[in-house]
């Protein structure tokens, strides 16, 4: 799991670090800085491509305290946008193990986006969110609400399931590969406009009807809303690690249950790669 997961959901920092040990005898640190640099084909957050269906370049900064607390920092670079940075995630949060089956989480996030960055959501907005995981043995639920608070507040709710996969230590040195693969689904409110099409008559016309009343229409505009499946994701995580470095590729498939301008839904292929280094 790279720096860019545990910046956009941050809620899964605990379980990435009980499911990546590290197996030194000689650990003993108390706080652990990483860094990192990668590669998207798009960059979708919240069922929202922040890079507008394009590619992008991140880099991130991430500082961990065993006691649960942590802080990063995210830039994105978006190609052909300004500033040079487009999308600016800051994030801190606390987790917590309760015991070997379940984990809490909460976070705090706060995004920035360029003048000329153009997103359905808001250039400028803050994120919370709060994580009950529940590890089974065969798989990792993790359940996730979410708030987004902006011009007008939003409630979320991620439901992700996925199994974690480790292999035998590789070499004198320890390198070893993980595979995290899993299916997330998210639930939120969802607005849209309507105009309803009504049938009205009145007297004294001479089309058709009974008694010579002629039939018109009054069409009106309203506001509906509901709480629904939005979207869906496919991923599965591949990382090889050593005691310092971990290069990650992870392709994923989205789905968008939300009819676009076509009135059709939308699902695409995309993928991240990244280099990440524990610096201490």
């Amino acid at each position: 799991m790279g720096l860019l997961t545990l910046l956009l959901h941050g809620g899964q920092l605990a379980h990435a670090m009980q499911a990546n040990p590290d197996t030194s005898k000689t650990h003993n640190q108390t706080h652990t800085f990483y860094t990192g640099a990668g590669y998207g084909s798009n960059l979708i957050y919240y069922g929202t491509s922040v890079s507008g269906n394009q590619p992008y370049y991140s880099a991130e900064l991430l500082y961990a305290w065993d006691g649960g607390i942590w802080a990063g920092v995210g830039l994105f670079h978006l190609p052909g946008n300004q500033p040079f940075f487009s999308f600016v995630d800051l994030s801190a949060g606390y987790n917590y193990v309760i015991n070997q089956v379940f984990d809490a989480g909460l976070s705090i996030s706060q995004y920035f986006g360029g003048e000329s960055l153009d997103t359905t959501l808001y250039s400028n907005y803050t994120f919370l969110s709060a994580k009950l995981g529940i590890d089974w043995g065969l798989a990792y639920t993790a359940l996730s609400p979410g708030w987004l608070l902006a011009e007008a507040n939003s409630f979320y709710l991620m439901v992700e399931n996925s199994r974690f996969f480790r292999t035998p230590e590789l070499g004198k040195n320890g390198n070893y590969f993980t595979i995290n693969p899993g299916v997330s689904f998210m639930f939120g409110s969802y607005a849209w406009l309507t105009q309803m099409r009504r049938q009205g008559g009145g007297g004294g016309g001479q089309g058709p009807g009974p008694g010579g009343t002629k039939s018109f229409y009054n069409t009106t505009t309203e506001l509906r809303e509901n709480f629904r499946l939005l979207d869906l994701q496919l991923g599965v995580p591949i990382a090889f690690n050593t005691k310092r470095l971990s290069l990650e590729f992870e392709p994923a498939y989205f789905y968008n249950f939300i009819d676009d301008e076509n009135g059709k839904n939308s699902g695409q292929f995309y993928f991240t790669a990244g280099v990440f280094l524990k610096i201490n």
